[in-house]
């Protein structure tokens, strides 16, 4: 009878070589910033930092909390219990699946999940919505049995931020019992409206700020229908909390907004005014206040109270934004641009945004709202000039102007000048054909200046004829040549839209112009000495239009030293090197 022994060994164990890892590999520091970028880089992430954590135990923490670290909902910390524990089941309506509780937690199931939570740094509940996979929630009795936890120790010891989507009521309860001094971003932003404040509700926020003394970053519920139980509460929570830097919540009472003006800390603030709130605040504690301040959103019913809360403060900001629900009178938004330009530091205001969005039958936003901006008179401050650093300007960009525009180009062109740094803005525009007349049709726009800085420009709900087209497209192609997406319009978006073609092809064509202006010279200056008379001859034969070279070119030192020569007609401007020499018209 044949028998089958042992398969022979061929080699010996001394003879087998194991490959070694590198020992870069087992520095923890490396591990984890190569995990994180496979969880995050990658389709297959997830699947692949699963595999990686079987691989070896260098890897396996260190692939587990990549894995766990951020969870779009509380699902598959469920999933990972005993099945035995919860039932899948069709929730009502036929519309997804729901999680339901089958059987009471037991301590090892609190230890399965205990474990996976443990490494867990952000947290979103919501209500689960997925395209790949059918929508799947956790029921609100399960959500109640975990927030039941048999230790008083967090469940979630290591969690940073938490985003609450989850308008179920019930659902609320869990919030608290996740919270751990170690949460730093806090977000409460429901999609269901309008957000109901009740008792239990407000219970739990009041608890947040003795549970959570960390908190830099809150974020909740913005709503105007606020009693004054939910503005106690809030000040409750704000006044825990001595380390914040950014804070978005609704109304403050003097208190709360007196407190946040003392935290050197504290960068952003975005909360509804109360009108009564300047009259109940210290002038002297608020204008020393908000030192570290560099976002400010005040949403208001009148541009008043506004004004008034602006007056007492001496801030540096770099963005302030202004949103209103009933449209301002022709002095108060005046008086608005006069407040700011002596409140806000000049070298530190970069973005400026206001805009009405109240009921469209009210008076639109017009120009004579914000005649400071373009005022000539010296007795005013004038934004432009007080403000040479700001980048962005925002004025009534979401609902428009509602009547035409009485911004000439030319009062475009002066805030241009003023405003070198400025790279969005967003204003209506009087597009009349007739302010684009010259004297001279040889001459450039705007004397040829070029603001190369502006990228984006909407110009909302500005009116403009098939007349104006070419003529606005000429115009802004020579002074704004770098805008990216051409004109953004609220209104007559086909004309716009052939405006901005037609800007494309004039920014083309000068580009065109200034390069065979370049070979032009440089072929000049190859035969090693720039004969003026040739050099004019030369300009006159590509541009017949010069009709007196003599009188409109002249050479001249470059006392500067930039060895450069600059060379300006009817169409271009180029710079060559050329040694001490300026050739200007």
């Amino acid at each position: 009878m044949l028998q089958v022994g042992p398969t022979p060994r061929l080699f010996s164990n001394a003879s087998l070589e194991q490959p070694e890892m590198h020992r870069a590999l087992f520095i923890r520091e490396v591990l984890v910033n190569i995990f994180y970028w496979q969880r995050y880089a990658f389709p297959k992430g997830r699947a692949t930092l699963c595999a990686l954590s079987r691989t070896c135990r260098t890897f396996h923490d260190p692939a587990l909390d990549a894995l766990w670290r951020e969870l779009d909902h509380i699902k598959p910390l469920v999933l990972c219990l005993p099945k035995d524990l919860y039932s899948i089941e069709s929730n009502v309506g036929g519309q997804g699946l729901i999680l339901k509780q089958v059987r009471p937690l037991t301590s090892a199931d609190w230890s399965i999940f205990e474990r996976y939570a443990a490494r867990v740094q952000g947290l979103k509940l919501r209500v689960w919505e997925s395209r790949n996979s059918p929508i799947m929630n956790v029921d609100t009795k399960f959500l109640l049995a975990l927030s039941c936890p048999p230790s008083a120790v967090s469940l979630f010891p290591r969690l940073r931020l938490i985003q609450w989507v989850d308008e179920r009521p019930e659902s609320i309860l869990f919030l608290r019992s996740v919270a751990s001094p170690s949460l730093l971003h806090l977000t409460i932003s429901p999609k269901a409206r309008p957000w109901v404040w009740d008792a239990s509700r407000l219970s739990m926020l009041s608890s947040l700020g003795s549970l959570c003394p960390s908190l830099k970053y809150i974020q909740l519920p913005s709503l105007d229908n606020l009693k004054q139980p939910v503005v106690a509460t809030t000040t409750q929570l704000l006044s825990y909390l001595s380390g914040l830097e950014s804070v978005e919540v609704s109304r403050l009472d003097a208190s709360a907004f007196t407190h946040l003006a003392s935290l050197r800390s504290l960068k952003s603030l975005s909360f509804i005014l109360d009108p009564s709130l300047p009259a109940l605040c210290s002038r002297q504690q608020l204008c020393e206040g908000f030192e570290g301040l560099t976002d400010l959103t005040i949403r208001s019913g009148a541009l008043q109270s506004v004004l008034s809360l602006l007056a007492m403060l001496q801030i540096s900001i770099n963005n302030i934004d202004v949103d209103l629900s009933a449209t301002p009178d022709v002095d108060a938004t005046g008086n608005f641009f006069l407040v700011l330009s002596s409140r806000c530091a000049a070298e530190t205001l970069r973005r400026v945004s206001v805009a009405a969005l109240g009921d469209t039958s009210t008076p639109p936003l017009t120009m004579e709202n914000i005649k400071p901006l373009f005022s000539f008179n010296q007795k005013k401050s004038e934004l432009a000039s007080a403000w040479p650093h700001l980048e962005e300007l925002h004025l009534n960009d979401e609902s428009g102007w509602g009547i035409q525009s009485k911004v000439t180009f030319n009062g475009l062109l002066y805030l241009l000048r003023n405003c070198c740094q400025l790279r969005f803005l967003s204003i209506a525009l009087n597009t009349d054909p007739a302010q684009f007349a010259q004297n001279n049709p040889r001459s450039l726009p705007a004397s040829g200046m070029v603001h190369g800085n502006l990228i984006h420009l909407s110009v909302v709900d500005s009116e403009l004829t098939e007349a104006a087209v070419i003529p606005v497209a000429a115009w802004t192609s020579a002074v704004l040549p770098n805008l990216k997406e051409g004109f953004i319009a609220l209104a007559y978006e086909q004309l716009w839209y052939e405006a901005s073609k037609q800007h494309d092809a004039f920014v083309a064509i000068r580009k065109q112009e200034r390069s065979s202006q370049k070979d032009l010279l440089k072929r000049y200056i190859e035969l090693g000495e720039l004969n003026r008379q040739e050099l004019v001859w030369g300009i006159q034969s590509r541009h017949p239009s010069v009709s007196r070279p003599r009188e409109n070119v002249q050479i001249i030192r470059d006392k500067a030293g930039s060895g450069m020569v600059h060379m300006y007609n009817c169409y271009t401007v180029l710079e060559v090197p050329l040694p001490r020499l300026l050739l200007v018209t």
